[in-house]
């Protein structure tokens, strides 16, 4: 601000701005001098707002004026750094966003308010302000199925690259071991925890294992309590590896042979996640690719520190075994002769499955692909040892009247079985018996389903009918036809 001094214009000097001109923070100017009024163009602002105190004189300046502030011109302030708008407010205490600050910067906020239309504008107050270092963001990721989704929490600028996750395509960047790449003091911490999803044969993976990536690191998000502290690779990096990570995800050739596709310069913000298809760049082949993230807030040109993250894994979703359930079964009420307190249910359901089944059974970090038929568990012809297991090995045998049909030749592939119900006793008419199998199944080269299949039978209607329901878990994943 300016005072006319002997009909010259003499800027106020900064010491004094600095003692007279209060703070502002959320809850209004902080007092200053034992009092919270401010310089303004006409101290008589002030009546109304501190009708008690008497503001001296030299808290008077004669520019700017309230034309200035409101129609501000080239002639007012030469500065490309110049913010000016206005707002609508209704009440004494509402927040309003002011775009277009520079961080870590004191500003002078000039103010004049008027009602309505009238054209008629207050004297112009003004007030100091300090905006905050601009903050890295926190990024992470989920992945499903194809699609990844990037979450900020704040507004961020993101870049990302999909690689396959095989350490022999990726860039040296991200495939170096990370307890041996550039790191900070800060992975002494860290370096005997073990990840929350990499495993090794002795379960789940030590930070610093030879087998544990950069990429790894990425993937890999660290919390305290609930509050996400951002990627193991965020707290333990230096810059210099940092600095390769990025220009290995920004840069048209830092991708290795490996690289499927890449955007920079994508948007996203607390409120509103990013998500990517990944297929947008070509159909993925079956094996697991990986999402890596680099992102800052603030402006290109005053850009925050370098977040990193990474999703994993992406994978093409293959086609499920699916099973035909066909019932064939009678309630039979006790009155009717049925044994059991409540009645007895008998019968078979058919299971024919869409392609010849295999038992998915993981061990350690490894899985394998059993195939099964429909022999008995042993004995008979089965030779030893045998490439095929019987379905029977993974049927959940918890009621002795109800069994599988094995009455197959062992080493044919089994797409079809019967589970016989032998009048099974219920202990009440509502009674719900179950089938179980107790492994996921899946085919040669089929996804596994998602869970192992279950079938529960009851009577529909025990007062009035011999009709049974069945039913199977996840039904949408499972039947390849409705249960008829």
């Amino acid at each position: 601000p300016q005072r006319n001094e002997g009909g010259t214009s003499v800027r106020v000097p900064l010491s004094e701005l600095q003692g007279k001109v209060p703070y502002c923070e959320t809850s209004g100017p902080v007092a200053l001098n034992g009092h919270k009024y401010t310089m303004a163009s006409d101290l008589s602002v002030f009546d109304r707002m501190f009708p008690n105190e008497t503001v001296p004189d030299d808290y008077k300046f004669d520019f700017p004026i309230s034309s200035n502030i409101t129609n501000p011109s080239s002639t007012d302030i030469a500065s490309n750094r110049l913010v000016a708008g206005s707002v609508q407010v209704s009440r004494a205490d509402e927040d309003h966003f002011l775009p277009n600050l520079e961080p870590n910067t004191e500003y002078l906020m000039y103010l004049v308010t008027t009602t309505g239309t009238s054209g008629v504008y207050s004297p112009v107050t003004v007030y100091r302000f300090r905006t905050k270092e601009i903050t890295q963001p926190v990024l992470w990721t989920q992945a499903s199925n194809t699609t990844a989704t990037i979450n900020s929490d704040m507004d961020a600028t993101v870049a990302y690259k999909l690689f396959p996750y095989d350490r022999t395509n990726l860039p040296h960047a991200l495939s170096q071991t990370f307890s041996t790449a550039g790191l900070t003091s800060a992975f002494n911490e860290y370096r005997d925890r073990r990840s929350t999803w990499k495993t090794s044969g002795s379960g789940f993976m030590e930070f610093s294992n030879p087998d544990f990536t950069v990429l790894d690191a990425m993937i890999e998000t660290i919390t305290s309590g609930r509050d996400r502290q951002g990627s193991l690779f965020d707290l333990c990096a230096d810059e210099r590896l940092k600095q390769s990570v990025q220009e290995a995800i920004e840069s048209v050739g830092g991708g290795g042979s490996g690289a499927i596709g890449s955007d920079v310069n994508q948007s996203v913000s607390a409120s509103s996640p990013l998500s990517v298809d990944c297929e947008k760049w070509k159909e993925l082949g079956d094996i697991n690719y990986c999402l890596a993230v680099c992102g800052y807030s603030g402006t290109s040109t005053n850009p925050s520190g370098y977040a990193f993250t990474a999703a994993y894994p992406i994978i093409k979703q293959r086609e499920k075994i699916k099973v035909t359930v066909t019932p064939a079964l009678d309630y039979i009420s006790s009155a009717d002769g049925g044994s059991g307190d409540g009645g007895e249910i008998d019968g078979t359901i058919t299971l024919t499955f869409t392609e010849p089944v295999y038992a998915y059974v993981s061990s350690g970090s490894s899985q394998e692909r059993i195939p099964l038929d429909g022999a008995p568990v042993s004995g008979g012809n089965r030779p030893q040892p045998s490439v095929y297991e019987s379905i029977d090995t993974y049927f959940a045998h918890t009621n002795q009247h109800i069994t599988l049909d094995t009455i197959y030749s062992p080493g044919v592939a089994l797409r079809t079985i019967q589970i016989h119900f032998n009048s099974v006793p219920l202990r009440a008419a509502t009674t719900r018996l179950q089938a179980n199998f107790i492994t996921q199944f899946c085919g040669a080269t089929s996804d596994p389903q998602n869970s192992p299949l279950s079938i529960s039978v009851r009577a529909t209607d025990p007062a009035n009918s011999s009709e049974v329901t069945v039913t199977v878990n996840d039904p949408d994943n499972w039947l390849a036809a409705p249960i008829e």
